[in-house]
């Protein structure tokens, strides 16, 4: 694998969503992840898919993905799980948003494999 994706899939399935999901009690186990995948130089996926499926925003969570950021994550895709023509990049202007909130500089595409990194303007 390149991208580690739904890293919080349970905020968007879950029976409660994430209405009891409480980023503080597993902070230790996202950081376990990208303690692997970082230096691996494995990416992970913003999705927002979950925004047309009654979340108010993209995820992981912008908290995991500060995470993420502060240990040095920089490879990240953009997805919006888009099933059906009408969600094509579906809520791409906000995962832009809250990728810059983040500190993050560029999202990647990949060619054969290997990130391209492309700047966030």
């Amino acid at each position: 694998f390149d991208v580690y994706g739904h890293l919080d899939y349970i905020m968007r399935y879950g029976k409660n969503k994430a209405d009891n999901f409480d980023i503080r009690e597993y902070r230790e186990l996202f950081r376990d992840i990208f303690s692997i995948i970082i230096p691996a130089g494995k990416g992970i996926e913003i999705n927002t898919g979950s925004l047309y499926k009654g979340l108010s925003f993209p995820h992981p969570h912008k908290d995991i993905l500060q995470i993420y950021r502060d240990m040095g994550g920089e490879i990240i895709t953009v997805g919006s799980d888009a099933h059906q023509p009408k969600y094509i990049g579906y809520g791409f202007d906000i995962a832009r948003d809250v990728l810059k909130a983040c500190g993050f500089k560029y999202y990647c595409t990949y060619d054969k494999r290997k990130p391209v990194f492309n700047s966030i303007i």
